[in-house]
């Protein structure tokens, strides 16, 4: 009887030591500047390891390297992308969208940007990142953690051409970083003119 109960209190063990679920962080539909359009749906897309995303050239690929890098930092892995083919995740060509507008489709089983030229699929980008929740941005990965962003359609396109930011260096100095940061954070933004006063 000794060797059965121990049998049995070894399996029980076994069975609760295995690899616990990972949490779900899930994001809100929080974007600035506000689009033209928001709606939200049920559910998320969530993102887990081995997504791929489909793109249709080369230098779509490119365009991803930020926002894989980001992925990269918070999560440990990065999803894979694919030229050519159908994903879970794809940049799509539309030339009816304005030159810098997008379009962005999220539902439990897929996302979709279009765009009908690189600076609205970087802007369709900045728009995703800010549906990851504030957590996606911390300085280590977090392995234990599937990241979600939740169910939104999202058209977008700027109201005003130029959009622009001043950075004043001549009386305030800024390091290099300083400024690329600033860059990063204004292009976060969708602005698309910088008037760097350097006297």
């Amino acid at each position: 009887m000794s060797k059965l109960l121990s049998l049995l209190l070894l399996s029980l063990l076994l069975c609760t030591c295995g690899h616990a679920p990972k949490e779900v962080r899930v994001g809100k539909a929080l974007i600035l500047p506000q689009p033209l359009e928001l709606r939200t749906g049920e559910g998320h897309f969530t993102f887990e390891e081995g997504l791929s995303i489909s793109v249709e050239a080369a230098d779509h690929e490119e365009m991803l390297q930020d926002f894989l890098a980001d992925f990269q930092k918070a999560s440990g892995w990065q999803p894979i992308v694919v030229v050519g083919g159908s994903s879970a995740f794809q940049l799509q060509t539309d030339a009816t969208i304005a030159p810098e507008g997008y379009q962005l489709s999220v539902s439990p089983e897929e996302i979709v940007i279009s765009a009908a030229s690189e600076a609205g699929f970087f802007y369709g980008l900045q728009s995703l990142h800010q549906l990851f929740p504030p957590a996606f941005v911390a300085a280590d990965p977090n392995t234990n953690v599937d990241w979600a962003i939740p169910t939104v359609n999202i058209k977008d396109e700027p109201a005003f051409g130029w959009r622009g930011y001043m950075l004043d260096v001549s009386r305030h100095f800024f390091t290099v970083e300083q400024v690329k940061e600033v860059l990063d954070l204004i292009a976060s933004q969708k602005f698309n003119r910088f008037h760097w006063h350097l006297t």
